[in-house]
């Protein structure tokens, strides 16, 4: 506002973390900033050595992970870095595996979907035994292991070969003692690191202003001063606050004082006014409140002013102080922009039913693939717990002689043994204690599941088929799916489709429509005359899930009744377990399904990923709105601009 040249400007701040922020801010609004004081975080080589000796404490997948984020990771463990970085975060996250030990037990015993997969995994396991090689070679003779290591690192380009040569150097001058002095391999890199100079803040490109520190801007010629983070505590600078070393302690050692810190700042205070007030400006600025929202005083060098001006600078530094919350406001200063993906043609059957619930969740979860993983959980979770429970009965359906079975014994019997294999493929001898705890709970499910099945079996249920793959073609676009089970009736010859289920369900109806009444308010991106919208029974209804019409639909030339939709819940008590039918499912609930199918697949491959729906039953995506609504937080996903992309598959595995 001023009009001040940034050649004429003297700026800077007594308060390192203020002058950061200051930095930042200036270069944002298009004033490239440069704060020479400013913290530089260790990187290159220092980094990477951390980050190895953390790895030679705990060689963990997880410090893995930390390692092959660095550059310099590749020359050890050969090409490929990044894309083994993102392997084993999906390996961390789809197998719990925590150590290299789990990872080789999980890929001799995986089934892979595909050869890729195998081989990505492979290459994890690879470069993970050469660097534990490294590790036990570091750990067994450290001097002779080191200096084979920076033998290596001095062929890489600047910097890191020059940062090389002085650990090297470092080590020379060190060896002796490490030879003589008993102290591990950790101990000995923090202290090479230690005496490894920190990198130096560099000037970005087109810097326009400096922000100084404290005892600097007594050197700066601009006439116009801005002083930033005039607090007390700031300036005058206070000392370490060591306990041992008082003030009439260090008077008496001669070493300096907050009395001597004080005279100091008010002798730069000062000067710095002083030399402008002929032909210059000055402006201070302090802050009512820190960062965790504490109260902050001005600086009392602001307030050494004679009799005519004191009540001035008071009423000025004190004028309408407000709680430090009362200024706090959520103020958006940016819109997610989704970028331009061609819509996927290869649909997931149980992925349909997220479009319906919100078209732009489902572009991010199942076009974009974005997932929240937990590669560090120490138990199994939801998904987890389900997956394994599947395989479980997977494997018993696939036993055409163990489907068979009529007594609950025999199908407990032959579940609860496979449930241990299953766990000992997981985590081999010594699984961690909640999942064995998690383990004696599903082993109670199947329990009460085998009775269950067992009056099913007599009842005329024979297990026909279990993830048995379909596809429905509707227009350019194919849906997939795998159905867990299908049963047929030996009597009456009708199928039955069901879905496992190991969390709370309600109703297969009411998991599928719900009812539509007078005053409901339909979401944007469902207008009035869709499919989702049918009618059965006199009452309209509104699709919300797609899954077991679509499962039935795929079955419907394979018996002359429509196929019955339910699920096979294991829920948590013997209550909760049991099988569920639609059983007044019928052809036109079945063509209702089939035409909401079809719209939806023609709205995907359309492009059509919004308007995000402003509240849904259960929002992985909460974190991106920021407290807000999603409608208010994202721009318009944009159609895609390249026909001839390559079309991912919707319900790919991956993370973001």
């Amino acid at each position: 506002e001023i009009g001040t040249a940034s050649d004429d400007l003297a700026l800077g701040s007594p308060d390192a973390g203020t002058g950061d922020e200051l930095a930042r801010a200036l270069t944002r609004a298009g004033w490239p900033a440069f704060h020479p004081a400013a913290a530089m975080p260790a990187g290159g080589l220092a980094l990477w050595f951390r980050l190895w000796g953390s790895w030679l404490a705990e060689p963990t997948l997880a410090r893995l992970a930390d390692l092959l984020a660095l550059p310099e990771t590749g020359i050890l463990v050969g090409g490929r870095r990044a894309q083994k970085a993102v392997a084993l975060a999906e390996c961390r996250d789809r197998w719990m595996a925590p150590r290299t030990e789990d990872l080789r037990r999980r890929v001799a015993e995986a089934d892979f979907r595909r050869d890729s997969e195998r081989k990505s995994a492979e290459e994890i396991l690879e470069a993970a035994e050469k660097l534990e090689k490294w590790r036990a070679d570091f750990l067994r003779d450290f001097p002779k292991t080191l200096g084979n290591l920076l033998t290596i690192f001095a062929k890489l380009p600047h910097p890191a070969g020059e940062v090389a040569a002085e650990m090297a150097d470092w080590l020379a001058d060190a060896a002796p003692v490490i030879s003589r002095v008993r102290r591990g391999a950790g101990y000995w890199l923090d202290q090479m690191l230690a005496e490894i100079p920190s990198p130096t803040p560099v000037p970005p490109p087109g810097r326009a202003v400096d922000v100084q520190g404290w005892l600097e801007l007594y050197h700066e010629p601009g006439h116009h001063l801005i002083l930033c983070g005039m607090n007390e505590g700031k300036v005058p600078a206070r000392g370490g606050g060591e306990p041992w070393l008082g003030e009439q302690v260090r008077k008496a050692l001669g070493l300096t004082t907050d009395a001597d810190r004080a005279a100091r700042d008010a002798f730069l205070f000062q000067a710095l006014v002083e030399c402008r007030r002929a032909d210059g400006r000055v402006d201070a600025f302090c802050g009512k409140s820190g960062a965790g929202g504490d109260a902050l005083l001005p600086s009392r060098l602001l307030l050494a002013a004679g009799r005519e001006d004191l009540p001035r600078r008071v009423n000025e530094l004190f004028r309408e102080v407000e709680p430090p919350e009362a200024g706090m406001r959520w103020e958006r200063d940016f819109l997610w922009t989704p970028k331009a993906t061609p819509p996927p043609l290869r649909l997931s059957a149980t992925a349909l039913g997220g479009w319906l619930a919100c078209p732009f969740r489902y572009y991010l979860k199942s076009v974009l693939g974005m997932q929240t993983p937990e590669p560090a959980r120490q138990e199994w979770n939801a998904r987890d717990f389900g997956t394994v429970a599947h395989e479980v009965l997977e494997r018993w359906g696939r036993d055409t002689e163990a489907r068979e079975f009529e007594k609950t014994e025999a199908i407990h019997a032959w579940l609860s043994s496979e449930l241990d294999r299953v766990v000992a493929e997981w985590f081999g001898k010594r699984p961690p204690l909640a999942v064995r705890i998690q383990a004696e709970s599903l082993r109670n499910r199947l329990l009460w599941l085998s009775r269950v099945q067992a009056i099913n079996r007599v009842e005329g249920w024979q297990v026909m088929d279990v993830e048995r793959k379909i596809e429905l073609k509707f227009g350019e676009s194919v849906v997939v799916a795998k159905i867990d089970r299908i049963d047929r009736h030996r009597d009456t010859g009708r199928l039955r489709v069901l879905d496992y289920k190991t969390g709370k369900v309600d109703t297969v109806e009411k998991a599928h429509r719900a009812k539509i009444s007078a005053n409901a308010v339909l979401p944007a991106h469902l207008p009035d005359d869709c499919p989702a919208i049918h009618e059965s029974g006199g009452k309209d209804f509104l699709w919300h899930n797609l899954q077991l019409p679509l499962y039935a639909a795929a079955l419907a030339a394979e018996c002359p009744d429509v196929p019955l939709p339910g699920y096979f819940t294991v829920g948590s008590s013997a209550a909760a377990v049991g099988i569920h039918e639609w059983s007044d499912f019928d052809a036109a609930d079945l063509a209702a399904a089939e035409s909401c199918a079809a719209w939806v697949a023609g709205q995907i491959a359309a492009g059509v990923f919004g308007p995000p729906a402003e509240k849904v039953n259960y929002d992985d995506f909460a974190v991106l709105a920021a407290g807000r609504k999603f409608p208010e937080s994202v721009n318009p996903v944009p159609p895609a601009t390249d026909a001839s992309a390559s079309r991912p598959n919707a319900g790919a595995s991956s993370s973001a």
